[in-house]
């Protein structure tokens, strides 16, 4: 009797492994791991408070610590479409395609102006602060909409390997 046994060799034991984590992932946890688009953090400093638009009338971005007066730099390039306040607080909007806004909030100084084009990592202003919070708001819109911008800056945060960069998600559950 001729027993026909299967050998996989290194390649084949990464893909079998890929294949039934892929299985057991929520498809949501790689929707969301997506870094298209990736925005570059505007100022060095942590999270402190975020994406939360259903609580007391809506957050709708990220809010990250900076000193007073710190330096603030392009996410992303494109195209200035607003410098200036809104609400009383400083802004500025940079389009970097037809569908996606990327804007920085809570200046006290803005040195761009409408139509002018920027690059990533560019000067835009400094920090301000807003309700008594020293940080710098960052606000995301797709196609319009306001989504979470912190997926997007991960992504030049994540592991690199032989395949690329994996960048590790949480569960939309909190899990």
């Amino acid at each position: 009797m001729v027993v026909n046994r299967c050998r996989f060799g290194p390649v084949g034991w990464w893909a079998a492994f890929l294949s039934v984590v892929m299985l057991l992932l929520p498809s949501q946890a790689w929707a969301s791991s997506s870094c298209e688009p990736a925005l570059t953090p505007p100022v060095s400093g942590e999270t402190v408070r975020r994406f939360s638009p259903a609580h007391q009338g809506g957050h709708w971005g990220v809010d990250l610590s900076s000193p007073w007066a710190g330096i603030v730099r392009a996410p992303a390039s494109g195209t200035v479409t607003f410098a200036g306040r809104v609400a009383g607080r400083m802004s500025v909007t940079i389009a970097f395609d037809n569908r996606l806004r990327v804007s920085v909030s809570y200046l006290s100084r803005v040195w761009v102006s409408e139509g002018q084009r920027i690059e990533v990592g560019e000067v835009v202003g400094r920090s301000g602060t807003d309700h008594g919070l020293r940080a710098v708001h960052l606000s995301l819109r797709i196609d319009g909409r306001y989504v979470d911008p912190e997926p997007a800056l991960n992504c030049g945060r994540g592991i690199k390997g032989p395949w690329g960069k994996l960048r590790l998600v949480s569960h939309p559950a909190g899990g």
